[in-house]
């Protein structure tokens, strides 16, 4: 257990880097998602993605209760139509020739009726869908904020100390990745994790940059070439066995 070096949780399981930095969950979160080496313009792209996937799950989760509302509101109006037409009959039974007339006129101003309720609930509707709607664009606005100034201080208090996170080289290996290597391949022992064999060992990152990973020393594992090349299945699939070279 210890304190994290970027904000003020303490006694957590840390992320400890190769220089004896601690991380907590929610900044090493923050740190995957932003990187360390990121231009300014990839910040920007990154922002624009996230606000563009909020707002289309945002467009779905304001119409699905809509739709089920608008739904139940008809449903509700057409019981009450329903029962209105009940209603007339049971009045007017048997029907003759002189109630026609009425029984129109008594329809056409159920209907009426009716429309002017079933828009009504729908105006009433719609009205706390636009409250919620303000809602939920202070809270996009507050988690937006948030990340930004979360990457903002971790960047800071890196620069301001000096500090090497290359675990968070989101774009290319870190400067120390020989380094890394060869105290991965010592830590397992100079032996694939899979097979054992002691020959062509190369460093894999068990969960990848891309979807989270880092190059923390506990994401890699010392394989050998073909075990390497089995947890790359497209690659083998797409350029055979030569593709081993790739791994070298």
């Amino acid at each position: 257990m210890s304190n994290c070096r970027f904000c003020e949780n303490q006694g957590f399981d840390e992320y400890e880097t190769l220089y004896g930095v601690s991380v907590c969950l929610s900044c090493h979160e923050a740190l995957a998602r932003h990187g360390i080496n990121k231009s300014d313009e990839q910040v920007s792209q990154d922002e624009r993605q996230w606000l563009s996937k909020w707002e289309q799950q945002y467009k779905v989760d304001r119409m699905r209760p809509y739709l089920e509302s608008k739904a139940a509101i008809e449903e509700r109006v057409f019981l009450f139509d329903l029962l209105f037409v009940l209603a007339v009959l049971i009045v007017f039974w048997p029907i003759s020739w002189e109630a026609i007339i009425p029984i129109i006129l008594i329809f056409l101003g159920g209907g009426a009726i009716s429309i002017k309720v079933e828009n009504r609930m729908l105006s009433r509707f719609h009205e706390s869908q636009m409250e919620q709607e303000k809602k939920d664009r202070t809270e996009r606005a507050r988690q937006k904020a948030w990340l930004l100034k979360r990457r903002v201080e971790i960047i800071e208090e890196v620069n301001r100390g000096g500090i090497l996170l290359w675990e968070y080289y989101l774009y290319e290996y870190p400067p120390d990745w020989d380094c890394r290597a060869s105290k991965v391949k010592e830590r397992d022992g100079n032996r694939c994790c899979d097979c054992g064999a002691t020959s062509g060992l190369h460093v894999h990152h068990k969960r990848a940059v891309g979807i989270g990973g880092t190059h923390h020393l506990a994401n890699l594992e010392s394989l050998c070439s073909d075990c390497h090349l089995r947890r790359h299945p497209k690659v083998r699939e797409t350029l055979g066995r030569g593709a081993s070279s790739l791994f070298s």
